[in-house]
C-alpha cells in the first residue's frame, strides 16, 4: 500500500489472519512489555490497513499513540494513521497526524513526506492559504526532499488556479529556476510568460496537476530501528 511502512517483520503476511491479529491487539492493551505491546498492535493495524479496514487501523494506531508517543517508532506510526486517513478522505484529521509527525519528529526520515502532505491535505480542505505557506515551507526547510519539486510547482499551480497571476508567474519562474533541468522548466518559463501578458501560452504548457500519490518507501522499519 502506497505511504504504508510497516513495523515488524518483512515477510508477507496473508489477510486471513486480519482478525486474529485484531484480537491479539487487544489483548495486547494490557500487556507487561511496551515493546511487545508496540510490535503486536501494529502488526494488527497493519493487517486491518491493507485490508482495507481504515477504522479498525486507525483505532488501532490511536490506542498505540497512547501508550508509545516517546516511542522512537511513533513517527511509523503517525505516518500511517494520516495515510489511514486519507484513504477514507478526512484530510483535515490527516493533515493533524502528519503535523503531530513533523511537531514531534522534526529529524525523521519521513518528516519531508509528512510536510509535503500537510499541504496536499490543506489543499484538499480548501485552505488554500495554509497549503500554499506549507508548499513554500517545505521547499526551504528540506530543499533537497524529493517531493520539494513537485511542492513548488504545486503551489505555483495553486496561485493560477486562485488567479493570483503574477504570483503565480513567480512562483513558476522560480521552479525553472531551482531546477532547470526537470522536464517542465522549459513549459513553466513559457507559461509564466503568458502569465504575465507577455506572450500566448503554448500548448506544452504544464496542465494543473493532481495531489500526487503517497510516498512509496523502499525499505521496512525493523522494531528497535532508529
Amino acid at each position: 500500500m502506497s505511504g504504508f511502512w510497516r513495523l515488524g517483520s518483512s515477510e508477507p503476511h496473508r489477510r486471513s489472519r486480519l482478525a486474529g491479529w485484531v484480537v491479539c491487539a487487544f489483548s495486547a492493551l494490557g500487556c507487561v512489555s511496551p515493546r511487545s505491546h508496540l510490535v503486536v498492535v501494529s502488526h494488527a493495524a497493519g493487517e486491518s490497513l491493507e485490508a482495507g479496514h481504515h477504522e479498525v487501523a486507525i483505532e488501532l494506531y490511536q490506542a498505540m499513540l497512547v501508550r508509545h508517543v516517546d516511542d522512537p517508532l511513533a513517527d511509523v506510526v503517525l505516518n500511517n494513521l494520516g495515510v489511514s486517513f486519507e484513504n477514507l478522505a478526512r484530510f483535515s484529521d490527516a493533515e493533524a497526524a502528519y503535523r503531530l509527525l513533523l511537531r514531534g519528529h522534526p529529524h525523521s526520515r519521513l518528516a519531508p513526506n509528512a510536510a509535503f502532505r500537510v499541504a496536499v491535505n490543506a489543499e484538499r480542505s480548501f485552505r488554500f492559504e495554509v497549503a500554499l505557506w506549507q508548499y513554500a515551507d517545505l521547499v526551504a526547510r528540506f530543499p533537497e526532499a524529493p517531493d520539494a519539486p513537485l511542492a513548488a510547482f504545486n503551489r505555483a499551480r495553486l496561485l493560477e488556479g486562485l488567479e493570483r497571476r503574477a504570483e503565480a508567474a513567480r512562483a513558476y519562474r522560480l521552479y525553472a529556476e531551482r531546477w532547470p533541468d526537470s522536464d517542465d522548466a522549459e513549459s513553466c518559463l513559457r507559461r509564466a510568460a503568458w502569465l504575465d501578458g507577455s506572450r500566448k501560452l503554448q500548448r506544452d504548457a504544464p496542465s494543473p496537476v493532481p495531489a500526487p500519490p503517497l510516498l512509496v518507501p523502499d525499505g521496512v522499519v525493523e522494531p528497535g530501528a532508529s
